[in-house]
Formats: C-alpha cells, structure tokens, sequence
C-alpha cells in the first residue's frame, strides 16, 4: 500500500481540497494513481488586512481576489487606465503599479484602496497579482 503526502501553501478548507482532487482508484494489477488538480480552484486569494480601512464610504477589512475571474480585457484596460495617467510600463508583470490595480480588479476594489492600506497589506496583494501573472502559487 502506497501512501502519498500532498502539502498545500495557502488557506485551504479540506471540502475546497477534496473538491480540487480527483483521485481515480488503481487497479489490483495498476500500480500507478492519476491525481489531477483543478488549477482553476487555487486562483482565490482571502486576505484579511491588518487593520480595516474605510474608502468611500465604504469598510474594508477582508478582501476576496478571484484571479480566475480576470480576462484579457481586464488587462488591458488596465493598461489604457495607466497610459492616460501617462504611467507606462515595459513589463507588467514586475510593474508595482499595474500588479496592484490587477489585484484591486480581481478583488473588486478600487486600486486608490492600495494608497491606505499597510505597506505590508500592499505588498501582499502586489506579491499575489505577480505570482498570478508568472504562473506561480498566490
């Protein structure tokens, strides 16, 4: 009998990582076991702040950043926001700026939030957008 260890970075509930796993059973004679991963199901990032901010009337203290959602669209009109802001950038993947707007869009906050918030909370969430955008875990 085979055993396997699975170890998982991130704030996962079990019924989240049984949903995620599909274990198909061996065989007597199979000695191999096919674990698929739903990518899809890891693009969730829930980050409590390290103290609530209050922007336009507005609360917030728990943000919810669904990179699965984002589209090409997203990116780019990203992109034409900055240009008009005359903020242009060679690379967005590194851009500071444009991670920080891509997570304000993925958690559906306006990116001005990042201007109040810690530099801790901004660079957890920058550091998220860039991990989503190389292909990296959040």
């Amino acid at each position: 009998m085979a055993m396997f260890f699975i170890y998982l970075k991130g704030d996962f509930k079990m019924e989240d990582i049984k949903k995620a796993i599909d274990v198909i059973p061996a065989e007597e004679d199979q000695t191999e076991i096919n674990i698929e991963v739903d990518p899809e199901r890891f693009t969730v990032l829930k980050y409590k702040l390290t103290k609530p901010l209050d922007y336009e009337d507005k609360k917030y203290d728990e943000l919810t950043l669904d990179f699965g959602k984002l589209t090409g669209h997203d990116a780019l009109s990203i992109e034409e926001e900055m240009e008009k802001q005359n903020i242009y950038i060679v690379s967005p993947e590194t851009s500071r700026a444009y991670q920080i707007r891509v997570a304000a869009r993925a958690g559906g906050f306006p990116h001005q939030l990042s201007n109040k918030m810690s530099l801790r909370d901004f660079n957890r969430l920058a550091n998220a957008a860039r991990n989503f955008l190389i292909g990296q875990e959040l």
